[in-house]
């Protein structure tokens, strides 16, 4: 595992992962069915202190449990002196990458213990630390808590605990970009605490069990405001699937670096309390509805799923944009203004890999359900196809190379590696002329790109070629070296995406508009 190598170089032992049982069982059995997913089984070992006193018959469920996963059960751990332990609750979930900066943050001089950022289920902050007896931050956004990284606090809950055996001096320190969630009651048995003041995210302070903040001036000439992107997807690992999920993090990036204050809300969490912190509240819309409040500047971008939109929800809106010139064509009554998808050139370019050297046809994308239509006809059509995404194991033939994931980062010099590059739409969205991300960010990778015919396409990327059932992509792939021209044909499209359809143009758009709402309705 990478965490085993990484504490490999540093010369430090493996930590032991200290499971604390409780009496509800689906929270046992969840926390470790993530924990041996992540880390090996003999590192792992549930601590009971109260097993000899349950009835025979806990006992043997928690004993049953722990066979089920391979794991160890220990009433009283043996405390070795300066031994590294995680103790972590159950009914907590570890998310990605958890262990590794954990244990790096705790070999830091100084540092006596550290915890990872707690989670409400819906992404809203359960616990970054604790301070005055309650859990610090709590109903804030993870985004708030990223300023408290390298700052001593003053209290740290075992909902997910890093420390050392034996050591009682030191600092406490919040690890605020790795994230656990816990599960409706569950609650630290234990408070780490120091004689430290709890820090404060910048702009924001502590009134009477809430919060409140500094706002923007309405003269300013460029105003710093607090954005709230809801995204429909939802938190946690599933959340990490979604293309929206990578969407709204890269337009959170794009107006940060336009001096903006930017907190992401996955569904559920649409509607959180300290939503009166907000200024802005931007709906990526998909599968989630939001109704606007009032104090806010509310926008609405109709990014998918335009079925599910009609006339008097985006009249709720402030502003209203829809990513499909025809769609607003077709609806003008509605206000809305075309906004299309777009790509981040830093991430999607052709410098990142050279042409032809890495899958011939590739396909990258979640198995919906019954597959891909354009996964099908590659498929069909006999091509030498590489499929990546979940949940495809029952659906593709043998011979079909397929990957459970390819990390976001890695996309761009994937794409660009490609033979050829397939995308596709929902039905709703190729008619109604939705052009998908993938195929922005495809293009300004430099690849061959190949959609599913979408209305309108041509007239926005050229240079991508369609086809409608395998016969089409037979003739694509035999031809491509002269249907899709050289490669500078295809740096030439790379460019002109990367100029014109960034995340960067986008959000100057957003802001311009928002702003002129904001002072409108703050005078």
């Amino acid at each position: 595992m990478v965490f085993r190598r990484i504490l490999k170089r540093r010369k430090s032992p493996s930590p032991v992962i200290r499971v604390h049982a409780s009496t509800n069982f689906a929270h046992l059995r969840r926390t470790l069915r993530r924990l041996v997913s992540e880390c090996e089984p003999e590192s792992i070992v549930v601590v009971a202190p109260r097993l000899a006193l349950m009835s025979p018959k806990r006992r043997q469920r928690i004993k049953d449990i722990a066979a089920e996963f391979g794991v160890a059960i220990v009433e009283q751990p043996t405390d070795r002196p300066g031994a590294v332990v995680v103790d972590i609750a159950a009914g907590v979930d570890v998310i990605g990458d958890w262990l590794a900066p954990l244990v790096a943050e705790l070999q830091q001089p100084g540092v006596q213990a550290v915890a990872p950022l707690v989670l409400h289920l819906d992404g809203i902050i359960a616990a970054a630390g604790w301070a005055d007896g309650q859990p610090w931050l709590a109903g804030l956004t993870t985004e708030d808590a990223q300023s408290l990284s390298g700052r001593p606090m003053a209290g740290l809950g075992s909902a997910c605990l890093v420390h050392r055996i034996g050591s009682t001096t030191g600092e406490l320190r919040l690890v605020p970009h790795v994230w656990v969630r816990q599960h409706a009651g569950v609650a630290p048995s234990q408070i780490l605490t120091a004689q430290v003041a709890p820090p404060t995210p910048p702009g924001l302070t502590p009134v009477a069990g809430t919060w409140s903040r500094v706002r923007a001036d309405v003269n300013e000439p460029h105003p710093r405001l607090r954005w709230a992107l809801k995204n429909p997807a939802p938190s946690g690992q599933r959340g990490e699937k979604w293309g929206d999920t990578h969407f709204a993090r890269l337009l959170a990036d794009a107006l940060q670096a336009l001096g903006q204050e930017v907190v992401i809300d996955h569904r559920g969490a649409f509607d959180r309390n300290s939503g009166h912190l907000d200024d802005v509240v931007l709906v990526l819309r998909g599968l989630e509805d939001y109704t606007p409040r009032p104090e806010h500047v509310s926008l609405l971008w109709l990014i998918s799923h335009p079925e599910l939109v009609d006339g008097a929800e985006c009249r709720k809106y402030d502003v209203r944009y829809a990513a499909s010139d025809t769609y607003c064509e077709r609806h003008p009554d509605w206000g809305l203004r075309p906004l299309l998808q777009c790509t981040d050139p830093a991430r999607f370019s052709p410098e990142l890999a050279q042409p032809d050297s890495g899958d011939q046809v590739l396909f990258v994308g979640n198995n919906r359900g019954a597959g891909r239509p354009i996964v099908h006809d590659a498929v069909a059509a006999g091509l030498p196809l590489s499929v990546y995404g979940w949940a495809w194991a029952e659906v593709l033939p043998p011979g079909v190379h397929r990957a459970r994931q390819l990390p976001h980062a890695d996309l761009g010099a994937a794409y660009r590696s490609a033979g050829m590059v397939l995308g596709d739409h929902a039905p709703e969205m190729a008619s109604e002329g939705f052009i998908s991300n993938r195929i922005f960010d495809a293009v300004a990778s430099g690849a061959r790109t190949v959609s599913d015919p979408v209305v309108g396409l041509h007239d926005v990327l050229p240079s991508v070629q369609t086809a409608a059932d395998p016969t089409d992509l037979v003739v694509l792939w035999q031809e491509r070296h002269s249907t899709f021209g050289t490669d500078h044909d295809l740096i030439a499209a790379a460019t002109h995406v990367r100029e014109k359809h960034s995340f960067e143009q986008r959000a100057q758009v957003l802001l311009r508009d928002a702003i002129e709402v904001w002072r409108e309705k703050a005078r």
